[in-house]
């Protein structure tokens, strides 16, 4: 199966550069390549046990965007996702190369503002906190989609569908998608305003626990979920330099028998002072709903869906937005042209230690590769706090140097629910990136 989609991939994208040589304005190639090392220690927080790792990550990617007409484009892009030393031997292929983008765009049709894009295809909302790109990651997301979008001057409008899963595919056990509207306005005050309602709808069985049944293939009697959030953004620029952004989102919907009725909430406010080295102060809270109550007929742990995790909770990426109370304060300075370092403090605490820790994807379908550490009643909220250093340096227009280091340092919860040792956790990586 991995030969055949390489095969696709490789085929659609000698097809687009079919004509390139008579042809070079209408054809566009790009490309990035991304090497990262990283080395953690205590992932469980045991020093007992013997899980530091250390590796490297390498991504490559090249892309085609070849123009049909005025208004009608169509993209390819490639990608070899892959940790050094995986094969075991150069002489073993992996078969890791697969289509991560391909569809049609369509930039206006008639005299309408409207822009439509079919196909494998990225989807970024607004702070991507519930629907990003997660770049962080060695593959990251795409989705497999239908995105209409009409921007009518500073207002931008879209609607999409993603299908998730096809219960066609001899692998996957009943469909599940993810749609919804994302409205922008830009002009009504120095800012911005979003509003949005997503649908996220999985037809796999759900228990009476609410939780999911990978066994049952059939949805009966209500048995699926069906998730709605309402949610909005809102980004102030009152001052130059000054930046408050506040955001919300209710979740409600049915998670099998049970109910739901969920909430998020995230704030930030950023200051750059206009001087030498751009000196900027900031500072964020974040609260996710938790279910106090597991035994009741509702559902109470916010979902963040699809996020582009390490951006907004550490970047050691060991929470998510879902049962979670943190806030933040950071500073960040560059001391030359393009060279930057940050410096951020985290504070994290569960919302309720009647429901679980999650990890940084959060609670989602409630798969147990969801949970970083199940729930104990009386363990205390305080997780942990954090400390990230990290620098990038641009070296000129297609090469970017990135690092950092973090601590994990262990709370009250993880060491009331750790046995016999709770010991901090520490984090490094180095990353070359370099696009054309």
């Amino acid at each position: 199966m991995n030969a055949l989609k390489s095969t696709i991939a490789i085929a659609c994208l000698l097809a687009l550069s079919a004509g390139a040589g008579m042809a070079q304005k209408s054809v566009q190639f790009s490309g990035q390549l991304r090497i990262r090392a990283e080395g953690r220690t205590n992932a469980d927080f045991n020093s007992e046990r013997l899980d530091n790792t250390a590796f490297v990550l390498n991504r490559l990617r090249i892309g085609l965007s070849k123009k049909l007409d005025r208004h009608l484009r169509l993209f390819v892009q490639i990608q070899d996702s892959r940790l050094w030393g995986e094969a075991g031997s150069s002489l073993n292929a992996l078969g890791v190369l697969d289509l991560h983008q391909g569809y049609l765009e369509i930039k206006k049709i008639g005299n309408w503002p409207l822009h439509v894009r079919l196909g494998r295809q990225k989807i970024a909302l607004g702070s991507e906190r519930l629907v990003g790109n997660y770049e962080w990651h060695n593959v990251s997301r795409s989705f497999d989609a239908a995105m209409l979008r009409l921007k009518p001057g500073k207002l931008d409008f879209r609607l999409w569908l993603a299908q998730m899963r096809d219960e066609n595919a001899p692998t996957v056990a009943r469909n599940q998608e993810f749609g919804g509207v994302f409205f922008t306005a830009k002009k009504w005050f120095p800012g911005r305003l979003e509003l949005y309602s997503l649908l996220f709808y999985d037809g796999r069985s759900y228990e009476g626990s609410g939780e999911l049944d990978e066994h049952e293939e059939h949805d009966e009697g209500g048995k699926g979920l069906t998730l709605w959030t309402f949610g909005s953004r809102l980004v102030l620029k009152p001052l130059h330099g000054l930046a408050v952004e506040i955001e919300g989102a209710y979740q409600t919907g049915n998670r099998g028998p049970l109910g739901i009725s969920a909430y998020g909430l995230a704030g930030e406010i950023r200051y750059r002072f206009d001087s030498a080295w751009q000196p900027a102060l900031f500072a964020g809270a974040v609260y996710g709903s938790g279910d106090e109550n597991p035994e009741d007929d509702r559902v109470r742990t916010f979902s963040n869906l699809f996020p582009s995790v390490h951006r907004f909770l550490g970047s050691m990426d060991y929470t998510g937005w879902s049962n979670i109370a943190a806030w933040s304060v950071g500073a960040g300075l560059e001391p030359a042209r393009r060279l930057r370092f940050k410096l951020s403090y985290f504070a994290f605490a569960l919302a309720t230690d009647r429901d679980h820790w999650y990890r940084a994807g959060g609670y989602n379908t409630g798969a147990p590769s969801e949970i970083y550490r199940t729930a104990v009643p009386g363990a205390g909220t305080d997780l942990a706090q954090e400390l990230d250093v990290n620098a990038t340096w641009r070296l000129g227009k297609h090469l970017q140097l990135e690092g950092g280091l973090s601590a994990f340092l262990v709370g009250q919860f993880i060491k009331n629910t750790g046995g016999n040792r709770a010991d901090n956790s520490y984090w490094g990586y180095f990353a070359v990136q370099a696009e054309f």
